[in-house]
């Protein structure tokens, strides 16, 4: 019933607190620097991999995206992920 729902709620409200927490930060950086080494503005990579307007925001901001969408980076490139992604600790 209700009470369910709002222990669930809390529950998981908490569970995703916890894993932002725990999550690490990424960085897009090395691929900016691939791109000016190409002679390639971030409006050629939206349209050379196929990538919606928002995922160019979330790469932008260091946010996640998909897998897919890095090895298709990846593939335009021939690299590996390591050269267009970085953890920071």
């Amino acid at each position: 019933g209700f009470i369910d729902f709002q222990v669930k709620k809390v529950y998981n409200r908490n569970i995703l607190s916890i894993i932002r927490r725990h999550t690490m930060d990424i960085s897009y950086k090395k691929l900016w620097i691939l791109l000016a080494h190409n002679d390639m503005s971030k409006a050629d990579l939206r349209k050379k991999v196929d990538i919606s307007p928002s995922t160019l925001t979330k790469l932008n901001k260091n946010q996640y995206v998909s897998l897919e969408v890095l090895l298709k980076i990846c593939l335009l490139f021939n690299c590996e992920l390591s050269d267009i992604v970085e953890i920071v600790r």
